[in-house]
């Protein structure tokens, strides 16, 4: 009988225990260290930071619709992008803290025709203080009558804080940035999109690194950038290319993809672009008259490391006409070489490697390339009575080639490159995945494999 009772009362106390023992278990989380360091604000305040997006990465990556946005609709759905109004939507410590960290505010995108949008711009600007800004405004239509609007004008009134900046609409940007002063003082990286439409406005920007214009072109003799280092042109003519690179002659990195070449002549003065290391030029448009390496008929560049020429031009072109003049005339130690196109006498580019002893990486396009030929050229020695130096000695990465290659001769050409048990040659890079798996498989080049090697598949659109 007395074990029955107890019975009974043990089964009504378990639930009883296990109640206190969740009590316990909740009230060492809340002393846990963990706790207490969420406790401290400047701790909290530093994981806000990192769960914004790096302005600098959306700049250079142009994915502004990742920035953080003002105004939304809803918080259930929020993402990385809606990150400080979901985190000051948590608790009433949290928003504390957010509010009090001007650098969560400062970085934003906005759409001028969201009246909402930009209010809450207003108050972002306000919870920013003085932090530099980064910022994306978008004109959808003709929106003239919005830039007298006291919201929009609190950006100019922020112009001092101006860091990282990109403006895009229709038949706005002229309007936009002449509502402004001329002078961006801080100002690093400017983002300007338009439909093919030259702005004629001064801009003075010391500070100003980074330049990327698409559709539309800004009057060079307008311009004071002194410290402009790389620039991205999209949809513009060539000679406004050419215009930008005479006044800005300390550009390192230039990429230029262009719309309408046009005709141009060799100019009676090259312009000379000593720093010039890295630089894109590509006519995406087949329709094109001429090819967009005529630009190098009027440049130098003798500090370039790479080049890189893409053409969907479907008329043949000589690459003794631009491209080895201009290799020829600038003496650069080129590591990086890329051409695509309808270039005809590719045979002479093939001979003009052996001119370029740094080079590391080679990729070449052309219905008139052979490719067996180049490998071939590839495998031999640049000096004479030897056979351990051999052409372009530093080759790393070579390929896609096209036309493919044969087997065979990739096989030699890979062989070839091993001296004494060591080569430089680092990935081979195939169009055809049949071909990367028969060369994978092939004994001489699986040993090669074994030493680092790696065979890659990249496929890409036929010339």
């Amino acid at each position: 009988m007395d074990a029955d009772i107890a019975q009974v009362e043990m089964t009504r106390l378990r639930p009883e225990r296990a109640a206190v023992l969740d009590d316990v278990q909740r009230y060492e989380a809340l002393l846990s260290s963990v706790r207490r360091l969420m406790n401290i604000p400047e701790l909290i305040g530093e994981i806000f930071i990192h769960c914004i997006p790096d302005p600098t990465d959306i700049f250079a990556a142009g994915k502004f619709g990742h920035l953080p946005r003002p105004f939304t609709y809803s918080y259930v759905y929020a993402g990385r992008h809606d990150a400080p109004l979901a985190l000051s939507h948590v608790c009433r410590t949290w928003r504390r803290i957010s509010l009090t960290a001007p650098r969560l505010w400062a970085t934003f995108a906005v759409n001028a025709r969201h009246y909402r949008s930009i209010a809450a711009m207003n108050l972002w600007l306000s919870r920013s203080r003085s932090y530099p800004l980064s910022f994306c405004i978008q004109f959808e239509l003709h929106e003239s009558s919005i830039l007298n609007a006291t919201d929009i004008l609190a950006l100019a009134r922020h112009q001092n804080r101006w860091k990282n900046v990109s403006v895009k609409g229709t038949d706005m940007l002229e309007h936009f940035l002449s509502s402004v002063t001329d002078t961006y003082p801080v100002l690093e990286r400017l983002h300007l999109s338009e439909d093919n439409r030259y702005i004629d406005t001064y801009v003075s920007a010391p500070n100003l690194t980074q330049l990327e214009l698409t559709g539309c072109f800004l009057m060079s003799d307008k311009l004071h950038l002194p410290n402009l280092r790389e620039i991205t042109i999209h949809d513009m003519w060539l000679y406004d290319c050419l215009s930008m690179c005479r006044q800005h002659q300390a550009l390192q990195r230039a990429a230029f993809h262009i719309s309408s070449p046009g005709t141009m002549a060799p100019d009676a003065d090259i312009v000379e672009l000593p720093a010039l290391k890295d630089l894109h030029l590509s006519t995406p448009h087949a329709a094109a008259p001429t090819d967009a390496s005529d630009l190098l008929m009027n440049i130098r560049a003798p500090s370039l490391k790479k080049l890189h020429i893409h053409s969907e031009i479907r008329l043949s072109m000589s690459i003794r006409d631009a491209v080895l003049p201009f290799l020829q005339r600038s003496s650069a130690l080129v590591t990086s070489l890329h051409v695509d196109g309808r270039y005809s006498n590719m045979d002479s580019l093939v001979e003009f490697i052996s001119h370029i002893p740094h080079l590391q990486q080679l990729s070449l396009a052309s219905s008139h390339l052979n490719s067996d030929d180049l490998l071939a050229h590839l495998q031999t020695p640049i000096i004479t009575n030897t056979s351990t130096v051999l052409c372009a000695p530093e080759l790393a990465v070579i390929g896609p080639l096209s036309p493919n290659p044969t087997l065979d001769s990739l096989v030699d050409f890979i062989i070839s490159r091993r001296i004494n048990g060591h080569s430089a040659l680092r990935d081979v890079v195939v169009p055809d995945p049949h071909l990367a798996f028969e060369l994978r498989s092939h004994p001489g080049v699986s040993e090669c494999i074994k030493n680092g090697l790696q065979v890659l598949c990249k496929i890409t659109s036929d010339d």
